[in-house]
């Protein structure tokens, strides 16, 4: 019975795995993607029609190319869905193949007016397109809702077959299904009263005799078959149990015996040994006493001698890391001078070549900009650095007054205009309550702004934004820059504080700049009794808050130092 209905539930499972094999097949070549490739490709068209009307109108060269790749890019769109027509379309192949032949037409049109455009050539461009670009569009397009319509029919019709398959799937399935419970319901009828029942009481006894029952009766030994040999073989179990069970106790009566008389023997010689054990201990409690008198000298002698090694370790490290800040030193300020030097001699000797040659002195003019660029460079550097000395040795006076934060956040952003401008970077600035003045030195905190700002708009690849905000904080005005750019890992923030440095510590760095710039903001920023934070992550940008203290007219302590604690 098991045996049948099994094979009745293996053919039910074939039937159906084989009408689903059928849909799949279908599938493969499924209309519905011959739809959507037409669909996809009339869009193409467009796109490529509008991509030609862009270059016609553009301005420039670069807009003109940056239309051409898109124009190609829609050509390589609509390459992609012909293949997938000529491979799926269950139509007329030929109609597949015409229209195929005729976008290779229009496209390489479109490539030949491109150039025109490119080249300039307007009047060939334009006649080109109100010919055999029209003409090429509408047969183009009367080919391709051709085979959309077809391949729409066709995916009706297969829907409507799918269904009517599908319906008569679950029929059938369910008519194997049940009848196969049936066949399965009858048999387990017929293993019960055979087969479950009797291996249930031997099941039963089993238990019994696991829990240590000898005495237990094995039932449905007079059978003949499988069950009556595995009850004869659990009656041969349950002999061989009941005298392994004596052979234990027997066992078990003459090991206690043993243990008896070997308690006795170890407790004798237990008391030997502890007789013994007393009087090496009050040996070894009295050389003990002897050592430890040794000890205490001999220790006190390795503090000493241990606390001396400290110290010299220390004094040791310290003369390292002033060694390796000397030499980071002067490494960066070779770099960083030899440049703006570089710069400065080798146009210096090249304006003696043109005026020994007899060159016009307005011919010059250039190179003494570059020589006037580089001497200003290296100038600021070297006022930078002599700022950083000033205040880190403290001896830097701030004279500082209310300034007005509008004004002063114009003066920030001038230098960066330019430059932002040339990125294509867009400066957008939102504060509040930018009527309170600050009280800060306005030259020192314009300085500082600046190199932050400037930062911003340097390791910011264009097309982007930088946004500064700012908002009153109790005494205190906080102002943020964030930026879009290439941002640095949370473990180098700590260390693009400290003077020349930056993410990319090497001398073959992507971006110039001395890594000056921020160790100077922030120590003047500290110095007016603010804070200077920065938080990033690679490829996510860079936000920089700092708070600098407002005019406080009637806390004369401003007069003085700083307003309080930084928020």
């Amino acid at each position: 019975m098991g045996i049948l209905a099994f094979g009745w539930l293996s053919f039910a499972t074939y039937f159906g795995v084989q009408a689903l094999s059928k849909i799949t097949d279908q599938a493969y070549q499924h209309p519905f993607l011959v739809s959507n490739a037409t669909m996809a490709i009339r869009a193409d068209i467009t796109e490529a029609q509008l991509n030609l009307s862009a270059m016609a109108s553009a301005a420039s060269t670069n807009e003109k190319l940056v239309k051409y790749e898109a124009l190609e890019n829609a050509h390589k769109r609509a390459r992609q869905n012909f293949t997938i027509i000529r491979e799926r379309f269950l139509g007329n192949q030929e109609d597949a193949q015409d229209a195929f032949t005729l976008f290779k037409q229009f496209s390489e049109l479109n490539l030949t007016i491109a150039g025109h455009l490119i080249e300039g050539d307007q009047t060939q461009a334009q006649q080109l397109t109100a010919t055999e670009n029209i003409k090429l569009v509408r047969d183009l397009t009367e080919k391709i809702n051709a085979i959309h319509e077809f391949a729409r029919a066709r995916s009706i019709a297969f829907r409507d077959e799918a269904q009517s398959m599908r319906k008569d799937i679950k029929f059938k399935l369910i008519f194997a299904i049940l009848l196969g419970a049936t066949i399965i319901s009858v048999a387990g009828l017929m293993v019960n009263s055979s087969i479950t029942r009797p291996l249930g009481r031997l099941r039963k006894a089993m238990r019994s005799l696991a829990d240590g029952n000898i005495n237990v009766s094995v039932p449905e030994r007079e059978r003949r078959d499988e069950i009556g040999d595995m009850a004869n073989a659990l009656e041969v179990f349950r002999e061989i149990y009941e005298n392994q069970r004596r052979m234990e106790r027997a066992q078990n009566e003459a090991e206690k015996r043993l243990r008896e008389a070997e308690t006795a023997r170890l407790n004798d010689q237990v008391e030997a040994t502890a007789r013994a054990m007393e009087m090496l201990d009050r040996k070894v409690q009295e050389r003990t006493r002897e050592l430890g008198d040794s000890n205490d000298a001999l220790r006190h002698e390795i503090e000493k001698r241990t606390a001396a090694e400290i110290d010299l370790k220390k004094a040791l490290q310290a003369i390292e890391l002033a060694s390796s800040a000397k030499s980071n030193f002067l490494a960066h300020m070779s770099h960083e001078l030899r440049t703006p030097l570089n710069a400065v001699l080798g146009f210096s000797e090249l304006i003696k070549n043109k005026i020994d040659n007899g060159a016009e002195p307005k011919l010059l003019l250039p190179y003494m900009d570059i020589i006037s660029s580089a001497g200003n460079t290296l100038l600021d550097l070297v006022e930078t650095i002599l700022d950083l000395t000033k205040i880190g040795n403290k001896i830097e006076d701030i004279d500082r007054h209310p300034e007005a934060i509008p004004g002063l956040m114009d003066d920030v952003m001038k230098p960066t205009l330019a430059k932002a401008q040339d990125k294509q970077i867009d400066i957008v600035r939102d504060l509040s309550e930018d009527d309170l003045p600050l009280y800060v030195e306005r030259n020192m905190i314009v300085r500082a702004l600046t190199n932050i700002l400037c930062n911003a708009v340097k390791f910011t690849p264009g097309p982007s934004t930088v946004t500064i905000t700012g908002y009153a904080d109790g005494a205190f005005y906080k102002i943020c820059f964030k930026d879009e750019g290439i941002g640095i890992h949370p473990d180098d923030v700590e260390r693009i504080m400290e003077p020349f440095s930056q993410a990319d510590s090497t001398f073959n760095r992507r971006f110039e700049g001395s890594g000056l710039g921020l160790p100077l903001a922030k120590r003047i920023i500290e110095l007016h009794g603010g804070s200077l934070t920065l938080s990033s992550n690679p490829g996510a940008g860079t936000l920089v808050v700092i708070t600098l203290p407002l005019y406080q007219p009637k806390d004369q302590s401003q007069e003085n130092g700083f307003v309080g604690e930084t928020a």
